[in-house]
């Protein structure tokens, strides 16, 4: 969360990025910050999964789902608009996209409502 907060504040205070490079990281800010709460919800115990010694941990799919989804939407947005160079990765983009959508999907299968007392 506090980086999507750095990188809202250099778009919104650095004064040689050009319109469409401000609107690209303003974008990729906002999907950063869906993206840490979906991190706040994972750590949240109604998410996590008791193993057989009665640990509880965070679910690996929707974690690796959601991290390399964040890797690749806002990460190489602000590397590729801070930079000015396109990387080969930047085709990936999109996929960073349907990855984020596909983690909310995963996410209502691992829910755990809380046990009633």
């Amino acid at each position: 969360m506090a980086l999507s907060m750095v990188f809202g504040a250099i778009a919104a205070h650095k004064p040689s990025l050009a319109p469409e490079q401000r609107n690209a990281i303003l974008r990729a800010v906002n999907m950063h910050q869906v993206s840490s709460f979906g991190f706040i919800l994972l750590s949240t115990s109604l998410f996590k999964h008791v193993k057989q010694d009665g640990i509880k941990e965070v679910p690996n799919l929707p974690f690796v789902t959601l991290f390399v989804a964040t890797l690749l939407f806002p990460g190489l947005i602000y590397a590729q608009t801070l930079s000015g160079k396109k990387f080969w990765l930047g085709k990936f983009i999109p996929t960073g996209g349907i990855l984020h959508m596909l983690f909310w999907v995963e996410l209502c299968f691992y829910y755990q409502p809380p046990n009633k007392i």
